[in-house]
């Protein structure tokens, strides 16, 4: 992520690039003696979303928004100024950049 990153500053993107990481919470590896993500453990519910988006400076650091992968298309959608087909599953969580609650 931090070589991306310094190639974007190099590069003169940085200001004019969305970045967005996540991942998938893997199988557990074990934690409490399973090896699945379908059980109902802390550690298989939560998932790393960071967002870092010039514009927008204020949006909260840390929230307790609840979002699916079926989100994250309308989500990047709605950032590229797009919006998502009617047969799209999934809600854009765009709003909470701005600090405004999800209705």
């Amino acid at each position: 992520m931090g070589r991306i990153i310094n190639c974007l500053k190099e590069s003169g993107q940085y200001d004019n690039t969305i970045i967005i990481y996540t991942s998938d919470q893997s199988m557990m590896l074990g934690e409490h003696d399973y090896i699945d993500k379908r059980w109902m453990y802390d550690e298989s519910m939560r998932m790393p979303f960071i967002v870092r988006h010039p514009v927008k400076e204020d949006a909260p650091q840390i929230n307790d928004v609840v979002a699916n992968n079926t989100d994250f298309a309308p989500f990047m959608l709605e950032l590229a100024g797009q919006t998502a087909p009617e047969f799209m599953q999934g809600k854009s969580f765009a709003p909470v950049l701005d600090n405004h609650p999800l209705c």
